[in-house]
Formats: structure tokens, C-alpha cells, sequence
């Protein structure tokens, strides 16, 4: 291989690897996801919470207190039957 390919080489798979480093995981977005939508929830903004509990959902969906948080959400919204 030539010196040339062969740094080329190196530096992709440098790249990708930072690249790679760069993205949190799915569970710390959920968790920063999670504190975002207390800060709404606090606020009495549960509409915008609960955007932000749903999505988190995805990456934790066995997560009971996150369930929670979207069953008091859905209940300060008048929407209790959703809330279970």
C-alpha cells in the first residue's frame, strides 16, 4: 500500500472514530430529553413536557418514571383517560 492510500486510509478512520465519539448515546438523550421537560413541566408548560417525555420514550420505553411524568402531563391537560 502506498504511503499516500495508506494515510488517506488513516485519516478516514480517524474521522469516523470522532465522529463517533461525538454523538451521545440514546439514553443520555432521552435523560437530557427527561430534564428539559421537567423544566416545562415546573414551568406548568406540560404540552411542551410532554413533547419532550414522548420522545424520550422511544430510548427508554420500560422506564416507569417516565411513564409517570407522561400520565401527569396528560392528567394537567384534562386528557385523563389518556393518562393511564
Amino acid at each position: 500500500m502506498s504511503s499516500i492510500r495508506r494515510n488517506a486510509t488513516m485519516a478516514v478512520g480517524l474521522i469516523v472514530l470522532l465522529l463517533a465519539g461525538c454523538g451521545g448515546s440514546k439514553e443520555e438523550e432521552a435523560r437530557s430529553a427527561i430534564q428539559k421537560g421537567d423544566t416545562f413541566f415546573q414551568n406548568k408548560l406540560y404540552s411542551d413536557a410532554l413533547s419532550y417525555y414522548e420522545g424520550a420514550l422511544e430510548a427508554m420505553p420500560l422506564d416507569p418514571q417516565l411513564h409517570m411524568r407522561i400520565g401527569m402531563c396528560r392528567q394537567n391537560l384534562g386528557r385523563p383517560s389518556d393518562a393511564i
